[in-house]
């Protein structure tokens, strides 16, 4: 009876390891020739270290971090699915959105276990489609940072427009691992050049101040009358209103909204 006992013991520690053990790892994928861009991957570790890359073989990836709590929603979705191990496809026909690739993989490096499943569209509202959604998001926050790196570095005029982008990105609540920004936000306002060029095409001096947006609500300030003079009216960004909650954790079921073939 002890030895039937431990049996069960043992399988049932088995079954647990395979599904959480070891280093877990998702990996989502979105291939739609034609979009923009055409491909993209996000690879999230438990720990809530990702990468995204706009080619498989990409060898420079963009790391950024989700918050503990972003990560483990995200992981939540996946064993909600049962670790992508049965198929999501639905029946229905309808236009081509995209082949999404949802893969789990856990393991030492000795033993690895793998389970993944690609679909179009699928009719699982509370599992399959807010994965996607969920990494649409991440990758559209990528996006989002990439867009401002190259604005702050090559064309200081075309800051103004990747904040507003941001800004709007944030208060649609789409934005996730909003810490990777904080960086850059400190980069453009410590940058004195950005500031005189600001200044040149705003003119003048004084005035109210001129909000750049922080995750949980924070804002880093620089004057108003430095920003272009079609700002000047505008105050950029208005505090989160989830004050920092998880995007991932509430997250709505948009989803996507076929239209019959």
């Amino acid at each position: 009876m002890n030895g039937a006992r431990w049996l069960c013991l043992l399988l049932s520690t088995a079954t647990a390891s395979s599904a959480g053990g070891g280093a877990a790892r998702l990996f989502f994928s979105r291939t739609f020739p034609g979009s923009a861009p055409a491909y993209f991957e996000v690879r999230v570790e438990k720990t809530g270290d990702a990468e995204y890359r706009e080619a498989p073989d990409e060898e420079l990836p963009l790391k950024f971090k989700l918050s503990e709590e972003e990560a483990a929603a995200v992981f939540a979705l996946a064993e909600k699915l049962d670790y992508f191990r049965h198929p999501l496809e639905s029946p229905a026909k309808v236009a081509f959105m995209g082949t999404k690739l949802l893969r789990y993989e856990s393991g030492d490096g000795q033993s690895e276990v793998k389970s993944e499943v690609k679909f179009n569209y699928s009719e699982d509202c509370g599992g399959a489609r807010r994965c996607s959604t969920g990494s649409s998001r991440m990758a559209e926050s990528a996006e989002l940072r990439i867009d401002l790196e190259r604005a702050a570095k090559y064309d200081h005029l075309g800051v103004m427009h990747a904040l507003e982008t941001l800004d709007a990105a944030m208060e649609g609540h789409r934005v996730v691992g909003a810490g990777q920004f904080l960086p850059m936000l400190d980069r453009i306002t410590n940058t004195r050049n950005l500031h005189a060029r600001g200044k040149d095409a705003g003119g003048g001096s004084g005035g109210s101040d001129f909000a750049i947006p922080r995750s949980r609500g924070a804002h880093l300030r620089f004057p108003i009358s430095h920003a272009p003079a079609r700002q000047r009216n505008r105050v950029f960004s208005r505090k989160e209103r989830d004050h920092g909650k998880s995007r991932l954790v509430a997250m709505p079921c948009r989803g996507e909204h076929p239209r019959q073939a």
